[in-house]
């Protein structure tokens, strides 16, 4: 799921390799949250900006714009070690809100994304400002418009995306009852297993997670 050697630039991400290393090779281990973020630890981009002690992800404007943005943790993070035959495992958890201003006129939404170093902008849109010419990536998307380029199934679903927008597996969150484009606090946890490389995704209201995930891949 994740390429050999890349060393992807994260937003929240906590990790931990849970491989057994060969002789003399320690696991990978690192850990961080967004209280230890400073403007030095992250790379934004378009209209990204910090905003009260959160990242905002469009601009402050009462109108709706047009536009596309990205938040990256500005250092590299080995998936890869000389020694281990597994990637890396991590395990994160952020929350986020999006408040439509204009039902006419809704965002394609937002991911957590994981892939090697990349600072261009590509266009806003329903590509999530996910898709350039030779980059790979996985994505978990928060889709809140429908796009039948993409296949979606509605403007309401969790995707994960592998390399591409048409998403490998989805999931309606009709059937848990939320709403991307609600307003309210959403809560998601995604954890990936290096020694299985089984990704797992679980989202909700409450800041409890969820006894049954999502998805899983």
């Amino acid at each position: 799921m994740i390429a050999n050697e890349a060393e992807p630039p994260e937003e929240y991400l906590r990790g931990y390799n849970t491989a057994r290393p060969s002789v003399g090779v320690p696991p990978l281990k690192w850990d961080f949250d967004f209280g230890t973020l400073t403007l030095n630890s992250l790379k934004l981009f378009g209209d990204a900006h910090l905003n009260n002690g959160t990242i905002s992800l469009t601009r402050d404007l009462s109108v709706p714009s047009y536009g596309s943005s990205r938040a990256l943790y500005s250092r590299p993070v080995k998936f890869y070690q000389p020694g281990n035959h597994s990637p890396a495992s991590f395990r994160t958890f952020f929350s986020f809100s999006v408040t439509n201003l204009n039902p006419s006129s809704i965002g394609g939404g937002l991911a957590f994304v994981l892939s090697p170093g990349d600072d261009s902008l590509n266009d806003a849109g329903g590509s999530l400002d996910l898709v350039a010419a030779a980059t790979k990536f996985v994505a978990i998307e928060f889709d809140t418009l429908m796009d039948a380029e993409f296949k979606d199934i509605n403007g309401n679903y969790v995707g994960v995306d592998l390399n591409s927008m048409v998403s490998a597996k989805v999931f309606d969150l009709g059937f848990i009852n939320v709403d991307l484009k609600s307003g309210d606090t959403v809560n998601a946890w995604i954890e990936f297993d290096g020694s299985t490389t089984i990704l797992t995704v679980w989202v909700s209201y409450s800041n409890l997670k969820p006894k049954d995930p999502i998805l899983t891949i």
